[in-house]
């Protein structure tokens, strides 16, 4: 007769059923460290790409801010061009006021020659006269 009976086969397969718990436990206890592995390096990566979102975002605000600034102090570009046309207008009108002065004083100058001229022949005819009188 065989060595089998049905307490040996219960025996066996007792055994194996706590040998597949034993296996399941073990899975989950590896699937358990491998979530805990996986959530820790998401939650890393999650960490470092809010941080590099934030330096990102400070940069941008930099240099919205430097922008802010150089719109402020620069002048719009039709403040300028009326400045620039009021300042040839103004220097227009300088140029128009030297060359009346100059023409002024080309004119006196010329004045005064023909006044010296005319006294000049005055004394010399007063000398005259008073030579042959």
């Amino acid at each position: 007769m065989s060595e089998w009976t049905v307490d040996t086969l219960r025996e066996l397969m007792e055994q194996r059923f706590a040998d597949q718990e034993k296996a399941v436990q073990a899975a989950l206890a590896a699937a358990k460290e491998a979530v805990a592995a996986a959530l820790a390096a998401a939650e890393k990566a999650v960490v470092k790409a809010e941080l590099s979102a934030k330096d990102r975002l400070d940069a941008h605000n930099g240099l919205q801010q430097q922008l802010e600034n150089l719109m402020a102090t620069l002048m719009p570009r039709v403040e300028a061009e009326q400045r620039i046309a009021t300042n040839a207008d103004k220097i227009d009108a300088l140029a128009t006021r030297l060359d009346k002065m100059d023409g002024r004083s080309h004119g006196l100058s010329a004045g005064w020659g023909v006044l010296v001229a005319a006294l000049t022949l005055i004394i010399g005819v007063i000398a005259l006269y008073a030579a042959l009188r």
